[in-house]
């Protein structure tokens, strides 16, 4: 589940080339995944279009859908140094 201790670590899991991918998509939302394991986990993103039923699923499995805006916004607050993520800011 993604909560906001956890944000950082996640934001900084994510790689160069899933971001570049989907934030250069034209599609407007970002699907914002968790995969949590015994051990530690990380982060995927994909672009998506935006539908109530994606949006219901991700959330109920404690994933973030939002569009591209909202999702800069949260990388911003979580303090992360991604630096393939800066640069869209």
């Amino acid at each position: 589940m993604i909560t906001a201790n956890s944000l950082k670590e996640f934001f900084d899991s994510l790689n160069k080339k899933e971001i570049k991918k989907a934030m250069d998509s034209a599609k407007d939302y970002i699907l914002f995944e968790a995969h949590i394991f015994n051990a530690g986990g990380y982060a995927t993103i994909k672009a998506k279009h935006y539908s109530e039923k994606k949006e219901r699923k991700a959330t109920d499995n404690g994933n973030v859908f939002c569009d591209k805006d909202a999702f800069l916004q949260l990388f911003n607050e979580s303090e992360s140094e991604n630096k393939h993520l800066k640069k869209y800011v």
